[in-house]
């Protein structure tokens, strides 16, 4: 007697009365377990996660473990799958016939939910300018378009010449022109210098004294030639 999953029973001797064919006799075999089963518990973060054995579905993983317990002894590729995640692949699992084994702490690693597209800097068909000043912070313009304030990086450009200017309340404005080429990435730093400050006007006090002098003189001048 064979049955998938046990040992075969064999009854040997059994007495038929009156020969072969001549009596039905019944029988009862107790079979036993074979021992080439194996089991596995699987868990995973998150979970809820699907479970496949060889491709075949067990179910999914949740808390304690999901527990198989009528594998075949041997390797076996085992996968987890959950939306919004990527799915999680071992090969050559080995579960030794007549044990338990764990594979636990399954970490899912989430699915990007959008790609960014890599800036241009540096590219083989365009350019990029990088620019910083002394102090920072200055307003940048680029062929008289603003574009930020330093320190600043402007990625994308079309190989060519570029007035730069940098300027900054306070400060004299700094310009220069620049050349890049198919791939470059110029760094440019502006120093800077603090703008002039205007003379002070004087003060009242200080416009008074000429037209008094003045009057003094005039009046000295009178004095002397009555005299003479």
């Amino acid at each position: 007697m064979v049955k998938a999953g046990y040992h075969e029973y064999v009854a040997e001797n059994v007495y038929v009365p009156g020969g072969p064919g001549a009596n039905t006799v019944s029988m009862s075999a107790n079979l036993q377990k074979s021992e080439t089963l194996a089991g596995l518990v699987v868990d995973s973060t998150p979970e809820g996660a699907s479970v496949y054995v060889d491709d075949v579905y067990y179910g999914t993983t949740h808390y304690g473990g999901l527990q198989i317990a009528d594998l075949s002894s041997g390797l076996h590729t085992i996968r987890l799958e959950m939306d919004g995640y990527k799915p999680y692949t071992v090969t050559d699992y080995n579960t030794p016939s007549g044990y338990a084994t764990y594979l636990t702490n399954v970490r899912l690693i989430p699915v990007a939910t959008a790609t960014s597209t890599p800036v241009a800097t540096g590219s083989t068909t365009t350019a990029a300018i990088t620019l910083d000043s002394t102090p920072s912070g200055a307003t940048v313009s680029l062929n008289n378009e603003f574009r930020g304030y330093t320190p600043l990086t402007i990625p994308g450009l079309v190989p060519g010449s570029y007035n730069v200017l940098v300027s900054r309340d306070g400060y004299m404005a700094w310009q220069t022109t620049l050349t890049v080429a198919a791939g470059d990435v110029v760094t440019q730093t502006a120093v800077l210098n603090p703008a002039p400050t205007a003379p002070a006007a004087p003060t009242k006090a200080a416009a008074g004294i000429v037209p008094v002098f003045a009057g003094v003189l005039i009046a000295a001048g009178c004095l002397i030639a009555f005299r003479h």
